[in-house]
């Protein structure tokens, strides 16, 4: 035996150096592309693994390797960050069974949050000979000492899923999917010898829990006719292992292959009532949909709630899309008879298959006189959909009262907490300590060529490279994706110019380039599945978002004069918040006043916790928060831009761009009474703000301290100073001489105030 893997405090013995089961020691026959020369003709199980037996000429054959990367991306699908963020204990289940034996009775467990140990894991195992399996549901409570989990450990999943392996499967099963409108989101091959294998998982929303899954995995299991695999806690083999067949699988001609994974990008997600009653003739219903015109028999209130809208508006079918674009298409430009009642008809049909109102009205657009603001489509649309809302409320609680006779216990709400029982879900989660915070949304705002954007290219530097910034302590690394909605171009050369500046190599920071409308729901979606991307590519989680510039979001559709606009985007700005845990940094212009802050609608000040001016029209620029929710308002940052040389152009030109210096500086338009710090007393303003920043707090109720500040005792202000250096004197007498000569001096100069041992930043400047 060889190896030894420790995970979670178990111990797991692996056979060392196994290639497709069977122990090897290096041989003149392995050449340098990996390939074995071997005289075999069948293989034959020996324990857990395999031996070549019999005669035949020679054959090349590839040396089996795990692949990690999809192992990992794997993993990553089943339980990206978002899906497993509400849920800090969850665990998932790693299975092995012996290819000797085909029995999966062994599992390792990890933290959600463990998944690059998972993987090497699983890597390791397979490695050594060994089937392995990931349970595809996120599990909850106490871990077995032994053995799997059971249904009862069901905690969470993203999928339903199904699996075949029969000759023949693979033909009709594609047929059946196409036929009904299925895409799988994930495809694992486990193999194509004798015939193609696969496991196929579809994006569900809305399990409610184990036995609803089961509901849902047996409806998809009876329309495809493939495997019983729909049990809650069903473990399925991950992409990226080796599938080691056992001997009677040998016999009928199954071989070692490696398993891989297919992500499809573009699958769209399922609601969980569309997937329940699937049979042969009907699939999920995209297209042409039969409508409940009987009483349904169970308790599942979306099926009650179809067959009692179905019943009081008497419509004997739902329209196709072919059907639906027939209507509008008598229609250009709203003109036409019948306008009303065709498009009364096709918004119904949208609202039935679950549009919001504002999805509808864009498609309507093209079809009326006034576009998507046709005042007639107020009642088509909204007046229609506030209907359906209230009929689907009477319909559940009505089937609540139906179902039993006793009040049932309200379920718990995940969006509800309690005084004296808020704990650590009300912390505050820095990224750059008193100012950058996760679950938090800032603006920053100045006129043109201020250098919005290359002030937070320095901070997505810093965020990525896990570097303090400006006196604020970095808490964690952490990637970041800029949604460049103009000028990606100078956010890249920006970003390049830091790489041969400063050296940096591969830091998790993402440019995208282009528009995306923030007023259209569906952008929360598409934005999640960005940042996702990013995570993945760069194994980093995306702790900062920026949008730059903002009015562009708003503008595609919308506008930024506009208080509904506005508050749309806020809206969908706090949706992307419940997905994601991130910063999101908007940039914005001032108007022709720059006084008057960010140019359009003020309706979005009252959602922003940091708003950030940045002002200087010469060569120094100031950045200060201006409003803040939970922290001072203060100058952070003063900044001049210096050129950076990328190379040449095909002329021979300097090819240059502009990025923050390296240097702290002073204003260069102050009068010249301004004060002028010297070296020891910056130093000691610096180490200042970096312990208001970590240990700051308001001041005890009084008069006599200023409003909006944070003060710290001097006391934490000097082992501050003592711990990072103020003074490089050996001795410890001339170190706190030297703290108390700069205290006093800042003090004169009216940078710093003190009171009763407590001391906060004045921020005189004369």
């Amino acid at each position: 035996m060889g190896a030894s893997i420790t995970s979670n405090g178990k111990r797991t013995n692996l056979d060392e150096d196994r290639t497709m089961g069977t122990h090897h020691k290096p041989d003149a026959n392995v050449g340098a592309s990996g390939v074995h020369h071997l005289r075999a003709l069948s293989l034959r199980a020996e324990g857990g693994g395999y031996q070549i037996v019999g005669n035949a000429p020679e054959l090349k054959l590839a040396l089996l390797q795990p692949n990690l990367t999809d192992i990992t991306a794997h993993l990553y699908a089943l339980f990206e960050p978002a899906f497993v963020h509400p849920h800090p204990d969850a665990w998932i289940e790693i299975a092995v069974s012996h290819a000797h034996s085909g029995k999966v009775n062994e599992a390792q467990n990890f933290s959600v949050f463990d998944l690059r140990d998972a993987a090497k894991y699983a890597e390791a195992i397979t490695r050594a000979g060994h089937n392995v399996y990931v349970g595809v549901a996120t599990r909850q409570g106490k871990q077995p000492r032994s053995g799997r989990a059971t249904d009862d450990h069901y905690l969470a999943s993203a999928f339903a899923w199904c699996e075949y392996d029969n000759a023949g499967d693979d033909e009709r099963i594609s047929r059946l999917l196409q036929q009904n409108k299925l895409v799988p989101a994930l495809i694992v091959t486990t193999g194509t010898a004798p015939h193609v294998r696969k496991h196929l998982y579809f994006k569900i929303i809305g399990i409610k829990d184990g036995a609803h899954l089961i509901t849902i995995n047996a409806s998809l299991q009876r329309l495809l006719g493939s495997d019983n695999v729909k049990n809650a806690s069903r473990v399925l083999r991950l992409a990226g292992t080796i599938n080691y067949p056992n001997k009677d699988k040998i016999a009928r001609g199954y071989v070692p292959e490696l398993t891989k994974l297919q992500i499809n990008k573009t699958a769209p997600t399922y609601q969980a009532a569309t997937f329940i009653g699937l049979s042969a003739s009907e699939g999920p219903h995209h297209n042409n949909v039969s409508m409940r015109t009987t009483q349904p028999t169970d308790s599942n209130v979306y099926e009650l709630y179809e067959y009692r809208y179905n019943r009081e508006h008497g419509d004997s079918k739902r329209l196709s899309d072919d059907e639906v674009q027939a209507l509008l298409a008598k229609h250009p430009n709203g003109k036409n008879e019948y306008w009303h009642n065709d498009l009364r008809a096709a918004s119904m049909e949208m609202l039935n298959r679950g549009c919001d109102p504002y999805t509808i009205r864009l498609a309507l657009a093209p079809y009326c006189e006034k576009g998507a603001h046709d005042p007639d489509l107020d009642d088509l649309i909204d007046k229609k959909y506030d209907e359906l809302q209230a009929e689907k409320i009477a319909a559940e609680q009505a089937e609540e009262q139906s179902t039993d006779n006793v009040s049932p216990k309200p379920k718990a709400s995940s969006r509800l907490s309690y005084f004296g029982e808020f704990g650590s879900s009300a912390d505050r989660r820095p990224i750059l300590q008193g100012f950058l915070y996760r679950g938090e949304i800032s603006s920053t705002i100045a006129a043109p060529k201020r250098g919005k954007s290359a002030f937070w290219t320095e901070v997505s530097v810093h965020c990525g490279a896990k570097k303090d910034w400006r006196g604020h302590r970095i808490k964690e690394r952490c990637g970041v994706v800029i949604f460049a909605l103009e000028r990606g171009d100078l956010y890249q050369r920006r970003l390049d110019a830091y790489r041969l500046r400063d050296g940096y190599e591969k830091l998790p920071i993402a440019v995208r380039r282009g528009v995306i409308d923030l007023l259209n729901p569906k952008c929360v979606q598409q934005i999640v599945a960005e940042v996702r991307e990013v995570e993945q590519h760069t194994g980093c989680t995306v702790g900062l978002i920026i949008f730059d510039t903002f009015s562009k979001a708003i503008s595609v559709s919308g506008d930024e004069d506009k208080a509904k606009d506005q508050n749309r985007a806020a809206v969908n700005l706090r949706r992307l918040l419940e997905v994601i845990d991130v910063h999101i940094a908007t940039v914005g212009h001032t108007g022709k006043d720059e006084s008057r802050g960010e140019r359009g609608s003020n309706a979005r000040l009252g959602d922003i916790d940091v708003l950030i001016a940045i002002t200087g029209a010469q060569i120094t620029k100031t950045a200060t928060v201006v409003e803040a929710n939970d922290q001072p308002e203060r100058a952070i940052a003063q900044f001049r831009l210096e050129l950076i040389e990328l190379g040449h152009d095909e002329d021979g030109d300097p090819k240059m761009v502009s990025i923050i210096a390296k240097e702290n500086v002073e204003t260069d338009d102050a009068s010249k009474d301004s004060v002028r710090l010297n070296a020891t007393q910056r130093r000691a303003m610096e180490l200042l703000v970096r312990t208001v920043n970590e240990y700051g707090r308001s001041p005890p109720a009084s008069g006599e301290y200023p409003r909006n500040i944070r003060v710290v005792s001097v006391k934490e202000w000097q082992t501050m100073c003592e711990r990072i250096g103020l003074s490089s004197s050996e001795d410890k007498g001339n170190r706190d001489r030297a703290f108390r000569r700069a205290r006093d001096e800042l003090f004169d100069l009216k940078q710093i105030g003190t009171l009763d041992g407590l001391v906060w930043i004045a921020y005189y400047n004369g």
